[in-house]
């Protein structure tokens, strides 16, 4: 990664400009602290730079000009994806969750898994593609790594949840709920969820929210057809409800 050489070349030139006027021993504290201080503001220069031309990325998707809105995460990837860590992999996850959301599965699996990391709607996704294919063991994987990156969220555990109580296994349901609520044991839904299974009642969708609609975009274009009373609804012009253009966290602007 490029931010990375600038910032050891800086380290290295205080090195050596301190090895040869003092000592080699006095002199490595001060090449550390220039290196980190060059990569702290070359990975912040950056993410500020790809945040501010992401602007655009949401008028894209409201334009419906999807094609424009993957071809300005093309872009980015080529112009920054080399500087900062983890940056190209989270271009790539947000092109893979467009090419998801206009029901593009196959274009979205190979995205999706570039920009997994320590992304947990990636592995959601990942985990529903190979369940619509019907690979259970890889969907359980894909479901139980994003457990382990964000598992404060109620959708992780929803998800399997539904898709084993649907497919009859309601014991195995209940047991990802369970782990649900012993991390929030507050949710209202988790809660709903788990007391429907245990009075035999089926799970209901309807009530995981918007979010749902992110991780099985079909079931919103359902419910469009739905509501324009059959009117044909063209999914593949439209990312979906609730899309955000990706951002560069906090924590990758400041270099950590």
């Amino acid at each position: 990664m490029y931010g990375l050489l600038v910032s050891l070349a800086a380290g290295g030139v205080v090195f050596a400009i301190v090895a040869l006027t003092f000592d080699p021993l006095a002199a490595i504290l001060p090449a550390i602290i220039v290196a980190a201080v060059v990569f702290f503001f070359v990975t912040r220069t950056i993410g500020q730079r790809v945040q501010r031309e992401l602007e655009g990325l949401t008028a894209l998707l409201q334009a419906r000009d999807v094609k424009g809105a993957k071809a300005l995460l093309a872009t980015l990837g080529q112009k920054y994806g080399s500087w900062q860590f983890l940056l190209l992999g989270q271009l790539q996850a947000q092109a893979g969750m467009i090419d998801y959301m206009t029901l593009k599965f196959d274009e979205a699996l190979p995205q999706l898994q570039a920009g997994s990391f320590r992304n947990w709607q990636a592995f959601l996704c990942i985990g529903a593609i190979h369940h619509r294919k019907g690979r259970d063991s890889e969907a359980q994987a894909a479901f139980a790594a994003a457990e382990k990156v964000g598992a404060k969220e109620a959708l992780i555990f929803l998800v399997p949840a539904f898709l084993r109580s649907k497919a009859g296994d309601r014991t195995g349901a209940l047991e990802v709920l369970a782990r649900g609520r012993k991390l929030l044991p507050e949710h209202p839904v988790l809660r709903q969820a788990a007391e429907a299974l245990a009075n035999q009642r089926p799970m209901d969708k309807e009530t995981f929210s918007e979010g749902w609609y992110q991780i099985f975009p079909e079931d919103y274009v359902e419910a469009m057809m739905a509501k324009q009373g059959g009117v044909r609804y063209r999914p593949t012009r439209m990312p979906g409800p609730g899309f955000q253009p990706p951002r560069v966290s906090k924590k990758m602007r400041r270099g950590r």
